[in-house]
């Protein structure tokens, strides 16, 4: 232990602005970084900002920065070209397949607009059916996303995976491993945890793909309006009631624009003159005279039900996107290694000063070693005031003890709860149940520090875990999703 701590060189620390491409680079940096070590990017870049105290335990914003400055390094020593680092790659794939799907579905969008017209005499559109197909399909696609959305399970997890956004990733992850090495495209093709987050672009590219084909069919329409001598109307077998019906949609359609537009809504006069009648197996096609009445609804249809509301849905889609960057908790398996290797014996030049309060539990049973408080001040800075051993009793005690931690940590604001455990005694399924009867008594907003021992020597003094089980420990850990729970495998170098 180290009191005479010399002043350290004082530093700006960086500001972040974390972008997917940013991430996908860190990702694949940490995959590929291997056992380097680089103790001098520590004392240079990362200890002159950081809070001595978070050596031990890093908090999300100190990971982010740490992670930024690492990953600056990582670029400028490799080069950021696109076969290089799958972030630029990833960036210029989202706006080539943004940009041929906004074309396509531009191109759709006139299409359907035009082979419309067609339908009589090459001059009549048949307004129900236009309605249908330009705004009627999005709207039962844009439901079906929304009831998927509001339900539980694997529904709602994927809800907003349309068909087309399926396409989009699978073209984007096409280009993506065409354009990198081996060694990229394999990292690619394994990182299935990453896709949580870079799947969302997929979603904005939709709905820009979405305005597009309805900019298309509202500039096809109005260019048949205003080059060509076009007639609107519609036909029905059910013609009891049926008039009616459509009346209702339209001012339905209307309400938004009708308060100070009612001249563009078509009255029950205009959609009962323009109903479409068979005479002799030919259509009666309506007087022009009531047709036009229908053009300035369709075009501000289009605009109020087809382009904005797909304009919001890619900001909400932005905005998924920059909230699940602002809660990427930089606390995965991999960020949790880096960061143990990165601050190695760094954490004994801070223990000078007081230690907080804390509660021990330790897990399975086991002896409360004789160096338990020594080594929680040392390494986590923690001062052990109450400690209980759980699992030696019936299930009741154990219930018990762990009310008893949340009364006394419920006291003690600036108290902290330490999980003592064994490395090599994981029961996965108990330990996730533990937690999670854990976080119902104590809240999720406690931070949580598991304290990983090694097997003992045969004189009983502690060993710090092997790497095989601190790597298993990670895994889990990172899979059960708790950004506040933190693993500090045991230190023997700080022990003596």
């Amino acid at each position: 232990m180290r009191a005479d701590v010399p002043e350290r060189t004082k530093r700006t620390p960086p500001q972040p602005r974390w972008t997917i491409p940013d991430l996908l680079d860190l990702e694949f940096a940490l995959a590929r970084r291997g056992a380097r070590k680089d103790p001098a990017f520590f004392r240079e870049l990362v200890e002159p900002w950081l809070d001595p105290e978070e050596i031990a335990r890093p908090g999300r914003r100190t990971m982010s920065l740490a992670l930024w400055e690492w990953l600056g390094r990582e670029r400028a020593a490799t080069g950021t070209g696109t076969g290089s680092w799958p972030g630029r790659a990833y960036s210029v794939a989202l706006t080539v397949a943004g940009a041929g799907a906004s074309v396509l579905a531009f191109s759709v969008g006139v299409g359907t607009v035009l082979g419309l017209l067609n339908a009589y005499d090459g001059r009549t559109f048949h307004v129900l059916l236009l309605l249908a197909v330009t705004i009627g399909v999005q709207w039962a696609l844009l439901l079906t996303w929304l009831i998927g959305f509001v339900t539980v399970g694997w529904w709602r997890e994927h809800a907003f995976v349309s068909g087309a956004q399926r396409l989009i990733s699978a073209g984007i992850e096409r280009m993506v491993r065409g354009s990198l090495g081996e060694e990229g495209a394999r990292w690619w093709r394994d990182a299935v945890r990453t896709r949580r987050l870079f799947g969302l672009p997929a979603l904005q590219v939709s709905q820009v793909a979405g305005v597009a084909f309805s900019v298309g069919s509202l500039a096809a329409l109005s260019g048949c309006v205003l080059l060509l001598s076009v007639r609107f109307g519609w036909e029905t077998t059910t013609a009891e009631g049926f008039p009616r019906l459509v009346a209702g949609t339209v001012r339905a359609l209307a309400s938004p624009w009708s308060w100070f537009r009612p001249d563009w809504v078509p009255d029950e006069a205009v959609i009962e003159g323009t109903r479409i009648e068979w005479r002799d197996g030919k259509p009666v096609m309506p007087p022009v005279e009531l047709s036009v009445r229908w053009y300035p609804f369709l075009l501000t249809c289009l605009v109020v039900w087809g382009i904005l509301p797909r304009i919001g849905l890619a900001v909400v889609a932005v905005w998924m996107r920059d909230v699940a960057l602002a809660r990427y908790s930089f606390k995965e398996r991999a960020h949790r290694e880096w960061w143990r290797e990165l601050t190695g014996l760094e954490v004994q030049t801070v223990i000078a000063g007081p230690a907080d309060e804390a509660y021990a539990l330790l897990l399975g049973g086991m002896e409360e070693p004789a160096e338990l408080r020594r080594v929680c001040l040392q390494q986590l800075r923690r001062n052990v005031e109450r400690r209980a051993v759980l699992g030696i009793g019936s299930l009741e005690e154990d219930d018990r003890l762990l009310d008893e931690a949340a009364h006394w940590l419920a006291r003690h604001k600036e108290g902290r709860l330490i999980l003592v455990v064994e490395s090599w005694a994981l029961v996965p399924k108990e330990f996730q149940m533990f937690h999670a009867q854990l976080r119902a008594k104590v809240g999720d907003k406690l931070p949580l520090d598991v304290l990983l021992l090694g097997l003992p020597d045969a004189s009983g003094q502690l060993k710090s875990p092997t790497e095989g089980e601190i790597s298993i420990w990670e895994k889990f850990v990172a899979e059960l999703g708790d950004p506040l729970l933190d693993l500090q495998p045991f230190q023997a170098a700080l022990a003596h």
